[in-house]
């Protein structure tokens, strides 16, 4: 378990620069749900919509990346 010390002294320098902002310092907290939507989101845009490719990137198998994307109401373009 991490111990309070150790989430106050965590490295923002480690955080990815397109995740940055949503890591900030504002206090808002981003939903685990809506990281998932935008990591699918992000896997199709940079594979060109390539389910298959995306799903593999993202560490899911093919169908649960279609059930992923039918949740948050991501189209199949085929």
């Amino acid at each position: 378990m991490i111990s309070p010390v150790s989430l106050r002294s965590f490295d923002r320098g480690s955080t990815r620069g397109r995740l940055a902002h949503l890591f900030d310092d504002t206090g808002a907290i981003v939903p685990l749900e809506r990281l998932r939507e935008e990591a699918i989101r992000h896997a199709l845009k940079v594979t060109g919509g390539n389910i298959l490719h995306a799903a593999r990137q993202l560490g899911v198998g093919r169908a649960t990346f279609y059930r992923l994307m039918k949740r948050y109401g991501i189209p199949v373009d085929r």
